[in-house]
C-alpha cells in the first residue's frame, strides 16, 4: 500500500501519532509545551557539543574539553564502604591508556565491555602518569574491528571519518551518528533523556521539515541574505558544522524578532491613526501655573520630557510614551505637569500604581503639592469597603474627582469615569500589555504615559515596550546624596551592624531587605525577613524601635508600619521587596540587603534607590551568604562599583536574560525561543526598521504574499497585543 503524501497539515499533527513517539513519550513531550510536529521542529538546542574532532591522548591539553577514540581496554566496578559506586573505564589507543571514572553512575555499564570502540568526551586532567577524566560522555561507535587502531586515532582526525566507518551509520538511535558533528543539547523533563530527544527530533526533522512554508517574502530573505526555513530548521537541529548553526540561527532569530516588532507595529498604528484623544494644548498661561507649584527649577532633562509630553498631548492622536528615568532623577514632576495639563482642560486623569504603599505615597504628595490648588484628588485601592468605593465612583461620575490614584483596581470593573484625558501608570514594567490597556476603556481615547524607575536597556525597551515612544531622564536633581555601597562579608557582620546602629543612634533610620517571608520546611535555614527581625531586636538592634513589614500583612497593618516609619517614630524597618519602588523616606540613610543574591542587578539598584533621599550620605550593605559563589560576587561586586543603573540593566539582561529581567509571562508577551535580546541586537534593529516600513504600507499584511507572515504573526502576537481583528 502506497504511504500517503504528507502535507502541511501534517505539521499539526499530535505527537502520539507519529512514528517513534508513541502515548507515553507524548505525555512527556506535553510537559516541555511539545504537543505536534511543528511544535518539535521549533523546539531548538539549548546548546552544542562539539564531535567535530577527536584528539590522540598524547595530544590532551589540561583542562581543555576533548573528544578520544579509543578502545576499551578494561572495565572495573568497585563499591565503597559508603556504599558508593565507582565505575572506571581504561581506553587504549596503541600504547596510550586514558582512565574515565563516575561516581554512582545513572546510564547502563552492563554494554561496556573490553574490545567495543567508544567515544569520550570531557575535561581531561593529568593523574601521575596517565590522563584521566571524570564523569565524561560516552557513546557507543559500534565500529568493525577491520579499521587499524592507528588509522582512528591519528593527529587532525576528523571525527565524519570515525563515523563513516560505523556499521550503523543511519541508525537515528545509535549515539555514534553525531561524530564528527555538533551534538545539539535539549531541554529535558524528568523521564526523557537527551538520547529519546535527539532521536525524535532528528526523525521529525528529516521527514517534516521539507513541509515547512515560508513567512517571510523573498525581497526580505534577499535582502538579509537568509536561508530557507527548511534549511534552518535543518540547520539548528541537525548542523555538520559551526556555520550551519550561525546560519541558521541568522535566520530564525530575524523571523522571531521580524514577527514580534510586526505585532508591536501594528498595534501602534492601531492605537494612533484609528483612535481619538482629547486635544489637550499646553499654553504659557498653563505652563506658569503649574510651574509656580514647584519650589525648584527643573532640570534640562525634566524640561524635555514636559515637552516631549505637552507635544503627544496636544494632539488628537493619543500620546503612548514611556518616561524612563534612573532612582530620583524626578520623574513625578513630568507626571504631575501631565495631569494637571489634563485637568486645566477640564477632564479626568488616572494614576496606577503597582502596590498600595505606592498608590497612598502618589496621593500623599499629590496632596501636599496640590494643597493651594482646587484639584481634587481620588484614592482607590482593594482596601476600600464597598460603600467607600461606591461613593468614590459616584463623585467620578459628577466630575467632583479630577485626578484619580489607585492599585489593579483601577482595572477591576467599569469604572465609570466623566471625561478621561490621561492616563499615567507608575512602574510600568509591572503591569502586562492588557492591564495597561484596560484603562483605555472609558468612553474617549486618553493619553498614555508610562513611567518606570528601572532602567531598560535600549533592546529590551524596543521589545517589551515597542509600541510607545521613549522620554529619558538620566540627570539628577541637586541635593541628591551619594549612596556608597558595600559587600558585607560573614566576618564583617558584626561591625556592619554596629555601625547600622550607630546611624540609627545619630538619628537616622534604616531599612533591612529580606526577600523571603518565612521558611518552606522546619530544617530550611534560609534568611526570612521574620527571623531576621527576631535575631536583630533580640541583638544587634535591641533597645530600638524596629517594626516587620512585608506583603501578607493586611492593608491597615501596612499604613500603620509605613506611617509610624515616615514620622519616626520607628527607627528600621525590616522588610521584603515591597518597598523596592516608589518610597521616600529622606531620614532613612541606611539599608541592608540580606541574600542579595536572590534579587537582580536592577533590583538591587530600586532599592538602593530608597536611601541617600534626603540631606545625609546613604550607605548600602549587601550581606553575604556562606556559600556566595564567585559568579555572583562578581555580579554584586559590579553593583557596587557602579551606581549607573542603564550600566546595571544592561549587565542585568546579558546575565539573566528578559524573561527574569521584566517577568515576560506578566508582561504578557510569549517568551522569545531563539533570539537573545543581548546578543542579537543588530538584528533587533533590522527586523524592527523592517516591521515600521513594512506597516507603514501595509498596516493589515492584507497583500496575497503576506498571507503567511500575517498568519504567523497573529498565531503568537494577535490575541496578546489585540490584533484579532486585523484584516
Amino acid at each position: 500500500m502506497t504511504p500517503r503524501p504528507l502535507s502541511t497539515k501534517d505539521l499539526l499533527r499530535p505527537l502520539q501519532y507519529v512514528a517513534g513517539v508513541g502515548p507515553d513519550r507524548a505525555d512527556l513531550l506535553a510537559k516541555l509545551e511539545l504537543r505536534t510536529v511543528a511544535d518539535v521542529l521549533f523546539n531548538f538546542p539549548r546548546t552544542y557539543e562539539d564531535l567535530t574532532t577527536t584528539v590522540r591522548i598524547e595530544h590532551l591539553v589540561e583542562g581543555v574539553e576533548a573528544t578520544v577514540v579509543g578502545l576499551v581496554h578494561s572495565v572495573e566496578r568497585q563499591v565503597t564502604r559508603a556504599g558508593k559506586v565507582i565505575v572506571g573505564v581504561l581506553i587504549a589507543q596503541e600504547h596510550h591508556l586514558m582512565r574515565a571514572l563516575w561516581f554512582n553512575p545513572t546510564f547502563g555499564i552492563k554494554d561496556l565491555h573490553k574490545g567495543i570502540w567508544v567515544a569520550v568526551r570531557g575535561t581531561p586532567k593529568r593523574k601521575t602518569m596517565r590522563w584521566e577524566m571524570i564523569h565524561p560522555k560516552i557513546m557507543r561507535l559500534d565500529l568493525p574491528t577491520a579499521p587499524p587502531l592507528e588509522q582512528l586515532a591519528k593527529p587532525g582526525l576528523r571525527g565524519a571519518d570515525v563515523a563513516a566507518a560505523s556499521s550503523r551509520p543511519d541508525d537515528t538511535s545509535a549515539d555514534s551518528i553525531w561524530l564528527g558533528k555538533y551534538r545539539p543539547v535539549y531541554g529535558l523533563t524528568e523521564g526523557l533523556n537527551q538520547r529519546d530527544m535527539r532521536r525524535i527530533t532528528s526523525s521529525i526533522v528529516r521527514r517534516y521539515a521539507g513541509l515547512l512554508e515560508e513567512a517571510l517574502t523573498a525581497d526580505l530573505i534577499e535582502k538579509h541574505g537568509l536561508c530557507s526555513i527548511t534549511q534552518a530548521v535543518n540547520g539548528i537541529h541537525c548542523p555538520e558544522q559551526a556555520a550551519d548553526v550561525t546560519t541558521a540561527q541568522a535566520r530564525l532569530v530575524y523571523q522571531e524578532l521580524f514577527a514580534l516588532q510586526l505585532g508591536l507595529a501594528m498595534r501602534r498604528y492601531r492605537m494612533t491613526v484609528n483612535a481619538q484623544a482629547p486635544l489637550l494644548e499646553d499654553n504659557a498661561k498653563i505652563r506658569g501655573r503649574i510651574l509656580r507649584l514647584f519650589a525648584f527649577e527643573l532640570t534640562t532633562d525634566q524640561q524635555l520630557a514636559i515637552d516631549q509630553v505637552c507635544s503627544d498631548m496636544g494632539r488628537t492622536t493619543p500620546m503612548n510614551r514611556m518616561l524612563q528615568g534612573d532612582v530620583g532623577s524626578g520623574k513625578t514632576v513630568v507626571a504631575i505637569y501631565s495631569l494637571l495639563l489634563c485637568v486645566a482642560h477640564g477632564f479626568q486623569a488616572a494614576l496606577m500604581a503597582p502596590t498600595e504603599i505606592l498608590a497612598r505615597q502618589h496621593f500623599n504628595t499629590l496632596q501636599k503639592q496640590l494643597k493651594s490648588s482646587r484639584v481634587r484628588i481620588g484614592l482607590m485601592t482593594g482596601s476600600l469597603t464597598s460603600v467607600e468605593r461606591t461613593k468614590l465612583e459616584t463623585e467620578l461620575a459628577a466630575g467632583q474627582i479630577d485626578i484619580l490614584i489607585g492599585t489593579q483596581s483601577l482595572v477591576r470593573g467599569n469604572i465609570p469615569w466623566r471625561k478621561l484625558g490621561l492616563v499615567i501608570i507608575d512602574e510600568g514594567h509591572k503591569f502586562g500589555v492588557k492591564q495597561r490597556a484596560k484603562l483605555k476603556q472609558g468612553g474617549n481615547d486618553p493619553h498614555y504615559l508610562v513611567m518606570t524607575a528601572t532602567p531598560i536597556p535600549r533592546s529590551a525597551a524596543m521589545t517589551l515596550f515597542g509600541d510607545l515612544d521613549l522620554s529619558i531622564i538620566r540627570q539628577t536633581p541637586p541635593g541628591r546624596q551619594p549612596v556608597k555601597s558595600y559587600l558585607v562579608e560573614l566576618e564583617k557582620r558584626e561591625s556592619w551592624w554596629h555601625f547600622v546602629r550607630q546611624q540609627i543612634e545619630s538619628g537616622r533610620q534604616a531599612f533591612v531587605v529580606v526577600p523571603r517571608i518565612e521558611t518552606q520546611s522546619e530544617d530550611d535555614q534560609t534568611v526570612t525577613a521574620t527571623k531576621m527581625y527576631e535575631e536583630l531586636t533580640a541583638g544587634a538592634l535591641q533597645g530600638l524601635r524596629v517594626e516587620l513589614l512585608h506583603g501578607q500583612m493586611s492593608s491597615g497593618d501596612k499604613q500603620r508600619i509605613m506611617k509610624s516609619f515616615h514620622r519616626g517614630l520607628t527607627q528600621a524597618l525590616v522588610s521584603t521587596t515591597v518597598i523596592e519602588v516608589g518610597i521616600d523616606v529622606p531620614n532613612a540613610n541606611c539599608m541592608a540587603i540580606c541574600s542579595p543574591q536572590r534579587l537582580g542587578l536592577s533590583q538591587l539598584h530600586q532599592l538602593r534607590g530608597r536611601v541617600g533621599r534626603g540631606s545625609h550620605a546613604g550607605f548600602v550593605g549587601l550581606v553575604l551568604d556562606e556559600s556566595t559563589n564567585p559568579e555572583t560576587r562578581e555580579r554584586l561586586q559590579l553593583f557596587c562599583r557602579t551606581s549607573d543603573g542603564f550600566e546595571l540593566a544592561e549587565a542585568d539582561l546579558k546575565i539573566r536574560g528578559p524573561g527574569d529581567l521584566f517577568g515576560t509571562r506578566q508582561h504578557g508577551l510569549p517568551p522569545l525561543l531563539i533570539a537573545d535580546l543581548f546578543r542579537d541586537q543588530e538584528w533587533l534593529v533590522k527586523a524592527r526598521n523592517d516591521a515600521q516600513a513594512l506597516v507603514q504600507v501595509d498596516p493589515d499584511l492584507a497583500d496575497p504574499n503576506r498571507k503567511r507572515l500575517r498568519q504567523l504573526v497573529l498565531k503568537k502576537y494577535g490575541k496578546v497585543l489585540e490584533l484579532g481583528d486585523v484584516g
